[in-house]
């Protein structure tokens, strides 16, 4: 055995080692289903951000409409104790919650001030902090009279999962025809730890008129946002980016405001009114955004819904009911559609597909008369299907202003029957089939059905015993009074399905008559995990010339680490300078040790005529290749390589410790790309190495292949 050989075989070993130790520590500190972690709204810490509500300051605790509550409700098997604190407040309770028990913490107390954060742009001790001895459920109710929500607090396990969020407001409200005062779209951070760095970036003038902004908050601080007001601005706060370098939580909504914007409708007496509403909901991390989305307008009430649509990366092609919505959304653009009212329940369904991390809200109508007044706005954020699940604890507001209260449960096929909820079925006859299909967390297209489940106040449970918890059910509640409403994802699963996120591109001055290469570069936004980079596929739109476009610094396949929040830029080439411009999509696969299907990154290229060769990675110089999908979680994969030249070529799959296990093709090839599927259906979990060799050249590949069915 040659020497060289040797040490490619205890290179290989070693790092199968590596790979090998880091997996079972991975799978050995989770609860898994199917290889997937569990990770829930469910937990034992929790910020809550009570943001401005209305325009008015302090409101004195004798007025029983001004109140900030908590609802916790015990989901473990034994007694809970819950602490509830607040700084700014001195606010200190302990409650113990029995099996099945929950509780209301009404904060605002007599003599005390109220718990919302009066002031922007200035750090502030108002969070309020939720500690429990074990898994809970919590949710905040922030309310005033006819300015009301309520929201899901999301806990400190699924905020680790993350450093980015983006958010969802609404326009400034600047008609209102009761007074002259306007309201502004807001956000919030709070910080679970010491020193922690929060950067923001706007897409709007905030109310200090900045757009970028950082703060340092210690544990039990926040900041809170606001959109800059003036005459006829009608700022969107929407698509407002928030990174950290340790665990936050982000408050997203508007301080009162109609919906849509500008809304009026012309009261009994013919005077033209509006009404209003406070709108606050939990910002799911991006790494928990999804592609795929079923809704429906809220019951109850008299008037058409609306739907917002946040896209997170450029080129986003999004339908609507199958029909195309508009041209390609940009990151961070969002678009609003109306869902109508209809006597057909299969019409109040809309099923929304997009090509890229989405997020997507409901917002209910304002009030449209001035004497039953029913509902108002609130925002729910709508679970991607990515996340369903099929057990999820969840409460009901006890307000009494709210005398309609419902769940909607979007459900799989496969679910229809098996749904209970405290113990009670849910009949197939409550649920109404979506007309148009979308996709499941696997990407396979899926029938959904949705139903709306009357409720009472207090905590509930609903699952689907023998479900599989991948074919499982959202759900979201809300509540309609008179001129009053609240709103939330009552309960979601939060797995990570986004890993890498794509950084603004770098400005750069390319040399007079040389166009600059095309370059892009990455950031690992999962907040407490590596990434491992597996490969780069380019693919091509327009490329009349048949120019291969290759990276320029690093490898196409298997090509580094990045630790949590660190950035890799890359840059792609040419194999030899184009006459006429080459546009494609550079498709890049990775994994973590705990998960192994996160959803690629597709980045759109182009190459201008002119541009420079690429040297390091020429075809002329080597073999480039890349399997996809990396790592493989069905029984397919391909392995991808360009050829510099027709020469007879052997393509082998290794195991971790080197030995050969499968020859994939052994035959003469022409130069060029070339596609090889190989079933992995036999192979068991873990890391392979492929080697693509040409004898008449000299040259060879070798390959990473994670398999993870």
């Amino acid at each position: 055995m040659s020497t060289r050989y040797a040490l490619i075989r205890a290179f290989i070993a070693a790092l199968f080692l590596i790979t090998y130790t880091h997996i079972l520590y991975a799978q050995a500190n989770t609860n898994c289903d199917g290889g997937k972690p569990i990770i829930t709204n469910g937990g034992t810490d929790f910020l809550l951000v009570y943001m401005q509500n209305d325009d008015q300051t302090y409101d004195p605790y004798p007025d029983p409409s001004c109140y900030q509550d908590v609802y916790v409700a015990n989901i473990e098997n034994s007694p809970v104790t819950v602490t509830t604190t607040c700084k700014g407040n001195n606010f200190s309770e302990v409650d113990i919650l029995p099996v099945n028990g929950s509780k209301v913490i009404r904060l605002t107390r007599p003599l005390a001030t109220d718990f919302i954060v009066e002031t922007e742009e200035v750090v502030s001790n108002m969070a309020v902090r939720v500690s429990a001895t074990g898994n809970i459920v919590c949710y905040g109710m922030n309310h005033k009279s006819v300015s009301a929500d309520a929201f899901m607090a999301i806990p400190r396990n699924v905020a680790e999962n993350t450093s980015l969020y983006m958010t969802m407001c609404y326009h400034n409200s600047t008609n209102n025809v009761f007074n002259t005062s306007t309201d502004p779209g807001e956000f919030a951070v709070g910080a679970f730890s010491d020193n922690t760095t929060v950067k923001i970036t706007t897409p709007v003038n905030t109310t200090q008129k900045q757009t970028s902004i950082t703060y340092q908050l210690n544990a039990g601080q926040c900041v809170q946002i606001q959109a800059f007001l003036s005459t006829g601005d009608n700022n969107d706060l929407t698509g407002s980016i928030i990174q950290s370098d340790s665990p936050i939580v982000v408050y997203s909504g508007h301080r009162r405001t109609e919906v849509p914007h500008d809304y009026i409708f012309f009261a009994s007496t013919g005077q033209p009114h509006s009404s209003r509403d406070h709108i606050a909901e939990a910002m799911p991390p991006y790494s928990t955004w999804g592609r795929s989305f079923v809704t429906r307008n809220f019951p109850g009430h008299n008037a058409d819904d609306i739907m917002r649509i946040l896209s997170g990366e450029d080129d986003n092609v999004v339908t609507i009911n199958g029909q195309p919505f508009g041209t390609p959304f940009k990151k961070g653009e969002f678009r609003d559609d109306t869902v109508a009212q209809s006597i057909t329940p299969a019409e109040n369904i809309v099923t929304v597909q997009t090509s890229k991390p989405s997020l997507v809200g409901m917002l209910m109508h304002t009030a449209t008369d001035d004497t039953a007044g029913l509902g108002d706005p609130f925002l729910a954020i709508v679970p991607p299907m990515a996340q369903t699940y099929n057990d999820f604890p969840y409460f009901i507001s006890t307000d009494s202003i709210y005398p309609t209260n419902d769940l909607i449960v979007v459900a799989d096929s496969s679910c229809l029957g098996k749904i209970d909820t405290d113990g009670v079925p849910l009949g197939k006859g409550l649920f109404t089939k979506a007309k148009y299909q979308t996709t499941n967390k696997t990407g396979q297209l899926r029938t959904y059905y949705v139903a709306v489940v009357p409720q009472t106040p207090g905590a509930h449970h609903i699952t689907a015993p023998g479900v599989n918890a991948d074919s499982g059910f959202t759900i979201l509640s809300y509540g309609i009074g008179r001129f009053d409403s609240y709103g939330y994802t009552a309960g979601s699963l939060f797995v990570p399905t986004v890993g890498i996120w794509r950084e603004p591109d770098p400005i750069g001055i390319p040399a007079p008559g040389k166009p600059e290469q095309p370059s892009f570069t990455i950031r690992n936004i999962l907040g407490n995990e590596s990434v491992w980079l597996d490969s780069i596929r380019i693919s091509y739109i327009s490329n009349p010339e048949q120019i291969p476009v290759v990276t320029k610094n690093i490898p196409m396949t298997y090509f580094g680490i990045l630790p949590a929040a660190a950035k890799q830029h890359i840059i792609l080439a040419p194999a030899t300078t184009p006459s006429q411009e080459i546009t494609g999509i550079a498709t890049i696969y990775y994994h973590t040790g705990v998960w192994f299907d996160l959803e690629p990154l597709n980045v759109n290229f182009t190459v201008a005529p002119g541009t420079s060769a690429s040297v390091a990675n020429a075809p002329e110089f080597q073999i480039s290749a890349a399997a996809y999908p990396n790592p493989v979680t069905s029984d397919m994969t391909t392995i991808e390589f360009l050829l510099p030249k027709a020469s007879h070529t052997n393509v082998k799959l290794f195991d971790a410790l080197g030995r050969m296990i499968m020859t994939v093709a052994d035959e003469a090839m022409m130069g060029g790309k070339q596609d090889i599927s190989i079933n992995t259906h036999s192979l068991v979990n873990g890391t392979y190495f492929f080697e693509i060799s040409s004898a008449e050249s000299g040259l060879s590949q070798r390959g990473t292949l994670i398999v993870a069915h």
